[in-house]
């Protein structure tokens, strides 16, 4: 049938328009589909109104008044004809859907999207009515015996009551679990069956249903053979014809042992949860698989500052310094934990504040029973003061070790100030107290190289020390000074004049320190620490405490240091005095030879005064000698080499002259000179003679008057090697190692030989000047010094 074109476009209009049309479409087409005549066609009018009042108010889903009203008209005007099923019930109200859909296609009218669902909603409340007023008519009652064998079958309990509460339905699972015959129950109330409680707390449930006319959820819990159970009740109503009310149908599972493991699994989250609380020394949180923060504890919270509902959601890289975050190193621990399974290690995390710690941290993946990664479990422990304490052990360690490189004062100040810009503050000054008392600026360093040149212009400043100033008290103390924030009434109280005060603003200082230097009780200076950030109390006595540390290491390293300049000093003195005197005296020692050798060429004194002349000699050669290895000795103290001038010569000839100068000197002993292959080489004659001469007399002068010296000389290797060996005492085996040094001399050497400990060191400068070697052993059999030299002296 063909629909005119003119339609009104009210819903309402239209579909009382189309009615007759439906009417005769749907009936066509029951037919056709060989479907029962269910008596729709009463109710068609109550249904259309229905659906011009949903399309109206254009409420989803449709308001309850409407489906009331839609629920009442048909129960007035339905009746079920004789064999029809609920199928073809569901079946006609679905044929004339379709028919209300193609006119409104014929005629032009476009339904939007919410609309159609309003129709469909509608039409499934029709439907749905229907079939319920079909289980309960007479026709359906025919078929109650295959209904109840249907839920006598199904596992839930299934009960329906009517409107005064009583029993009109169970099923064999209700009968099981009270305990009780279908007879016995039917017709029965709540109030009739279980405890009052649990028949009002029903009966609230069932009045929720009749006044909603929708379903309802609950947990009821329900006294039965077995105890109470709890069950999981969906009522839901089902409408009947007449005034008295929907019946209350209800389908219950039992979720007793379901309900006692979530209970038994909540209580253990919870006491998870307290015992993650109330572990404050650790924070653990755990995170899924993306990394982000799905649970936090306590001690997270006093740990990094953060509450619980600012981090939940947020990604594990919040916690890391922004330098980490750069380089996206959190998410490759992450994915690192993922693929090994787990991480522990010592990394620096981030607080709210924006400050850092050391954290000892266990990373670990969390996985299900296939496998699959759920999430990541952390637990982290602070431990800045154990790092701080490692740091400050192996800073001091370093500071001991650089400190103890140089004996320079000055360059032990330079290190000192370096090491304390590179680990502990910003800028560093120090200030040493002379012998005067007065305090003098020595060192300053900054740890940025561009502010070095700023830092170093408070040398050209004198310490500010007047007795209430910061610095004397410091000093007064010996007690570190803490300036925990810098005030311009601090840089007043250090500043000497306008130009130092700034130079002192312009390094920008927020928080300061002064700590003195003292060693043995006594203040050697002051340490300058200052700060281009402020610090709090814990901050600044770790860092304060640091400074002390150093500061004892560096007071050991200053006083050395200073007695090494004082010792050096004395030495330079001693032997420039030496050098002088040593110089000054070889000009009379000159004359008085001279004189004595013309008077003996003249041959006309007594033989008295011949001896006399020759003992003059004699003591002028000695004085001489030691003028010679005093000048010799000042020369290689001074770091200078003592001059080697080689040439070709024969050290079998020049030992042969040199012992014979001596049996000149001592002819009553006994001097056995041995030579055995070549004994040429290129070497400084005077040099080498002064060597042979020292060994000679040394050898002479510790043995006794009737004993025998002897002189060796023979090849060996590329070079000549020199033996001179006497008898007498043993030296003492802790002499041997100090036997070459100046000064020293043996305890049985006698006196009146002119010697002054002097001759072995100047030996031993000699031979090395040659490239050579020397050596001395000494026991029960003799003293032997062997004194190797090459051929050639190497460059």
């Amino acid at each position: 049938m063909a629909l005119e074109e003119d339609v009104s476009p009210s819903w309402g209009g239209l579909l009382a328009r189309w009615g007759p049309v439906l009417r005769t479409r749907q009936g066509l087409r029951r037919e056709r589909a060989g479907l029962v005549q269910s008596g729709l066609e009463e109710v068609l009018p109550v249904l259309l109104e229905a659906l011009a009042r949903a399309l109206q108010e254009e409420a989803l889903p449709p308001s309850s008044e409407v489906l009331r009203d839609l629920r009442v008209g048909q129960a007035e005007r339905w009746h079920a004809r004789p064999g029809l099923e609920a199928r073809g019930v569901v079946q006609e109200y679905g044929l004339l859907h379709d028919c209300l859909l193609e006119l409104m296609e014929e005629a032009g009218v476009t339904a939007t999207p919410r609309q159609l669902r309003i129709l469909a909603a509608v039409f499934r409340e029709a439907s749905t009515d229907a079939v319920g007023r079909l289980s309960t008519s007479t026709e359906a009652s025919r078929s109650e015996g295959w209904l109840q064998a249907i839920i006598d079958h199904a596992p839930p309990v299934i009960f329906a009551k009517d409107a005064q509460g009583r029993f009109v339905l169970v099923n064999r699972s209700f009968e099981e679990a009270l305990g009780r015959s279908r007879a016995s129950v039917l017709g029965k109330t709540d109030f009739d069956l279980f405890p009052a409680a649990v028949a009002r707390r029903n009966r609230e449930h069932d009045e929720r249903v009749r006044q909603s006319l929708r379903p309802v959820t609950e947990d009821e819990h329900i006294p039965g053979v077995q105890g109470v159970r709890t069950w999981f009740a969906m009522k839901f109503p089902l409408p009947t014809v007449g005034a008295e009310g929907p019946i209350i149908c209800g389908i219950s599972t039992d979720i007793t042992d379901a309900h006692r493991t979530h209970q038994a699994l909540r209580e253990s989250e919870e006491r998870f949860r307290l015992l993650m609380d109330a572990v404050e020394d650790y924070a653990i949180l755990l995170l899924d698989p993306e990394g982000r923060v799905v649970s936090w504890n306590a001690g997270a919270e006093r740990l990094t500052g953060w509450k619980e509902q600012e981090v939940l959601g947020r990604h594990y890289a919040l916690f890391a310094p922004e330098e980490q975050v750069t380089r996206g190193e959190p998410q490759r621990l992450l994915r690192e934990v993922a693929d090994g399974g787990h991480f522990r290690g010592e990394l620096r995390r981030k607080r709210r504040d924006g400050s850092c710690f050391w954290a000892d941290l266990d990373i670990a993946a969390v996985r299900d029973e296939a496998g699959r990664l759920r999430g990541f479990a952390n637990v982290a422990r602070d431990i800045t003061a154990k790092k701080q304490s490692e740091m400050a052990r192996d800073f001091l360690l370093e500071a001991g070790r650089v400190l103890a490189g140089s004996l320079d004062l000055e360059t032990t100040l330079g290190a000192f100030a370096g090491l304390v810009v590179e680990h502990v503050s910003d800028y560093c000054v120090v200030d040493l107290l002379e012998a005067s008392g007065q305090l003098v600026r020595q060192e300053a360093a900054a740890r940025a190289p561009e502010r070095q040149d700023l830092i170093r212009k408070l040398l050209a400043f004198a310490p500010r020390t007047e007795e209430d100033g910061p610095l004397a008290r410091a000093l007064a103390l010996a007690q570190p000074i803490v300036v925990q924030e810098v005030t311009s009434r601090f840089l007043d109280s250090v500043s000497s004049d306008a130009a130092h005060r700034e130079v002192l603003e312009a390094l920008g200082p927020r928080s300061a320190a002064l700590v003195p230097v003292v060693s043995r009780g006594r203040a050697l200076g002051l340490i300058h620490l200052v700060w281009t950030r402020p610090h709090d109390s814990l901050e600044m006595e770790a860092l304060v405490e640091l400074a002390r540390g150093v500061a004892d290491r560096a007071a050991v390293a200053i006083e050395n240091a200073r007695l090494y300049r004082e010792v050096r000093d004395a030495v330079r003195v001693r032997e420039d005095v030496v050098a002088i005197v040593s110089h000054d005296l070889r000009n009379p020692l000159h004359a008085i030879q001279l004189t004595a050798t013309s008077l003996l060429r003249k041959g006309t004194l007594p033989e008295g005064g011949v001896k006399g002349l020759e003992r003059i000699m004699e003591a002028t050669q000695r004085a001489s000698r030691l003028i010679r290895d005093l000048l010799d000795f000042t020369q290689a103290r001074a770091g200078e080499r003592i001059p080697i001038r080689p040439c070709a010569m024969d050290l079998h000839v020049l030992a042969r002259k040199v012992v014979d100068e001596v049996l000149l000197a001592h002819p009553r002993r006994d001097i056995q000179v041995e030579f055995q292959g070549n004994g040429r080489l290129e070497a400084d004659a005077d040099r080498l003679a002064q060597v042979v001469s020292n060994l000679v007399g040394n050898a002479l002068q510790h043995s006794a008057p009737d004993s025998c010296v002897r002189v060796h000389l023979r090849e060996a290797g590329d070079g000549v090697l020199l033996e001179v060996h006497n008898v007498g005492t043993p030296i003492a085996s802790t002499l041997l190692p100090t036997l070459f040094e100046p000064y020293r001399r043996g305890p049985e050497a006698r006196s009146g030989q002119g010697s002054i400990g002097l001759g072995l060191y100047i030996s031993r400068q000699i031979v090395l000047g040659h490239g050579g070697s020397i050596e001395v052993s000494s026991n029960e059999c003799g003293t032997c010094f062997k004194v190797w030299l090459p051929r050639r002296r190497g460059p």
